[in-house]
């Protein structure tokens, strides 16, 4: 399952080692140099909350990463279901927005984890700022837009016309109700190949979602998802 944190400040983390994890590597990263500046826009710098959000593979992670956080003198506010919300003030100064964004990657790289985006503000009410992401990254608070609406009606009512069972029915539907689309979309199709039954889709259109949701570049569950799902697709045209 995947796992988001929330991290802040830049500090010696303990070097640990968490086996099979099994993350898929961002295509690319983005800073975004004006948010950095209007961060930093007063005469006389101020504190501000900047934090890294990142992805883990499995659900005991969770409890490594908090005990890490507290170890780190981190606040942690929130937790449940894989998700842990920490943080911690800092400069707003452009050096330590910068600093605080370097160190957030060495420490995914360092941990294994994942970095998605590195933010400033209010996390949990959605009103914080990108400073640095993943390229193609949409924060959660923006996952509600048209864009993904297709998404969701079509894997809610592709797991109903397909019959699956009651587990794999509530496990989709979690992702889709934590708007980890990509999760879904992925979780659906591994379920219909598994299955194997035959199902009438829509060629193009299940093309157009998938690499909409860059599912030929990365994948959370299954690393040949791309090749299956090209000859799923295939056999179900025929």
């Amino acid at each position: 399952m995947r796992c988001i944190f929330l991290v802040a400040g830049w500090f010696a983390a303990p070097a640990l080692a968490f086996a099979d994890m099994n993350l898929t590597k961002p295509s690319g990263w983005i800073e975004y140099k004006e948010e950095i500046a209007q961060l930093s826009s007063d005469l006389k710098p101020s504190m501000a909350p900047i934090g890294g959000r990142f992805i883990c593979s499995r659900d005991e992670d969770e409890d490594r990463m908090v005990a890490l956080l507290i170890k780190e003198g981190l606040a942690v506010s929130d937790s449940g279901q894989c998700e842990i919300v920490a943080y911690k003030s800092v400069s707003t100064d452009q050096p330590s927005a910068w600093e605080a964004i370097a160190y957030m990657r060495q420490l995914g790289d360092r941990l294994g984890y994942r970095l998605i985006s590195v933010e400033s503000g209010d996390f949990e009410s959605g009103n914080a700022t990108i400073l640095a992401s993943e390229d193609g990254y949409i924060p959660w608070w923006q996952t509600e837009s048209d864009n993904f609406k297709a998404i969701n009606e079509f894997v809610r009512s592709t797991m109903s016309r397909a019959d699956l069972d009651a587990e794999s029915v509530e496990v989709i539907g979690l992702y889709l109700d934590n708007r980890e689309y990509e999760m879904a979309f992925e979780g659906l199709f591994l379920e219909l190949i598994k299955s194997g039954r035959s199902i009438k889709l829509n060629t193009s259109e299940c093309m157009g979602m998938a690499r909409q949701l860059k599912l030929d570049k990365e994948t959370a569950f299954d690393y040949q998802l791309w090749s299956k799902f090209e000859a799923f697709l295939h056999d179900m045209a025929k």
